[in-house]
């Protein structure tokens, strides 16, 4: 009985050992790929710090630029002043939208820190999508409008099942404890 219990808890400790260090490398290649699309989405927010890179023309230049770097189905910025909304895949149901009265917006927008959306269905692709959200400010501060990028969720699910887990599996949760 005495042997039993000191396998069984050597066992579980190196099981959990094991797991855990399992988890850390996936979790950081997964926090790789999502760290340089966040630091493409930074980038593109400090060119637009200057007001005389607002306009449709070259935001729409920049941003397809942008979304072929990133591999993202849609670039876009609504606008605090006038409730513009340029974006990468020109939908046509966006662009008759105010951006000040969506989810997405609110959340950056009264947000001290950038956000990434839960994920959802993207009307465009019909994908699992999240997209990063970024407050965007002027020269003087002046809160301007959210700048996104909506990212394909399938990379990252691709990561998730290829992880071996000899008798297991892993998943992933979002922040409020649901399988996603």
């Amino acid at each position: 009985i005495l042997s039993y219990q000191a396998s069984k808890s050597l066992m579980e400790k190196k099981i959990g050992t094991i797991l855990k260090d399992l988890a850390t490398s996936n979790a950081t290649a997964i926090g790789d790929a999502i760290s340089f699309k966040h630091q493409v989405l930074l980038n593109i927010s400090k060119s637009l710090t200057n007001p005389e890179n607002r306009s449709d023309s070259y935001l729409l230049k920049r941003f397809r630029s942008f979304q072929k770097v990133m591999q993202a189905s849609d670039v876009y910025m609504g606008f605090q002043e006038d409730g513009r909304f340029v974006s990468s895949s020109l939908n046509p149901l966006k662009n008759n939208m105010d951006p000040r009265k969506q989810a997405w917006y609110k959340k950056a927008g009264t947000s001290d820190h950038d956000e990434i959306s839960d994920i959802y269905i993207n009307d465009t692709t019909g994908k699992k999508s999240y997209a990063f959200l970024v407050k965007m400010g002027s020269e003087s501060s002046k809160f301007v409008g959210v700048l996104a990028a909506v990212n394909n969720f399938s990379n990252i699910e691709n990561i998730v099942k290829h992880i071996n887990v000899k008798g297991g599996y892993a998943f992933m949760l979002d922040d409020k404890g649901q399988l996603i």
